[in-house]
């Protein structure tokens, strides 16, 4: 109501933000800054004279309004952003999580792999710039596991359902390895379908030594 008699102090977490020529007088309103149910610093205005008895000492209800309304949006803003935060660090986690598995983590939306995680480019030595669409990882794919890998693909991607897939993937130095492969489609919120999302796994040393288990079968049968 007074401008020019008018001073500001905002407090949060121990620091404090004013006005220029900043007096405290005792002629004040203030309103709490309240972040997650917690009480973490104020919004202070002051007037430097005395002024006539109005709704709340020298003010009115409407600067009462005002106040408050600062407050909830100073609270508002700070709730918004901490959440921004945590969820970011929340995404760098995950990220470092997947990035760092010893298992090709990956999702496909059906023209191309949208994401593909470091195991996948040390193990397959691709280009990380390039995108890897349908036909560069039919390359990758033992020829003998390639109909089968495929037919099966293509079923579950009809359904849109959850499924499994065996099949040799070949690592960059040319030897071929044998992988399990679990995949699980994804939806938007609406419902609809967004892509699938998956891992390989590594089980050449389980295929070997099932190899061996039927060799040795087969010679004490004899």
């Amino acid at each position: 109501h007074y401008p020019e008699i008018t001073r500001g102090k905002v407090r949060f977490d121990g620091k404090e933000y004013v006005s220029q020529t900043f007096e405290e007088t005792k002629w004040k309103q203030s309103a709490d800054i309240v972040v997650a149910g917690k009480v973490r610093g104020s919004i202070e205005v002051y007037y430097l004279e005395e002024c006539p008895g109005l709704d709340e000492g020298p003010f009115m209800k409407e600067e009462r309004n005002l106040i408050n309304g600062m407050a909830r949006t100073l609270s508002e803003a700070i709730e918004r952003k901490q959440a921004e935060k945590a969820l970011k660090e929340s995404e760098k986690k995950a990220h470092d999580i997947l990035n760092n598995s010893r298992f090709h983590m990956w999702a496909f939306d059906g023209e191309f792999y949208s994401y593909l995680n470091k195991e996948w480019y040390n193990y397959t030595g691709q280009d990380p710039t390039l995108p890897l669409t349908v036909e560069r990882w039919t390359e990758l794919v033992h020829p003998d596991d390639l109909d089968a890998a495929v037919k099966t693909w293509l079923n579950h991607w009809e359904t849109k359902t959850e499924h499994d897939n065996y099949f040799r993937l070949k690592r960059k130095d040319g030897e071929y390895r044998y992988f399990y492969c679990h995949a699980v489609p994804i939806l938007n919120e609406d419902g609809s379908f967004k892509h699938f999302q998956g891992f390989n796994i590594d089980i050449t040393d389980r295929k070997q030594a099932e190899k061996r288990i039927e060799h040795l079968n087969l010679v004490l049968q004899a």
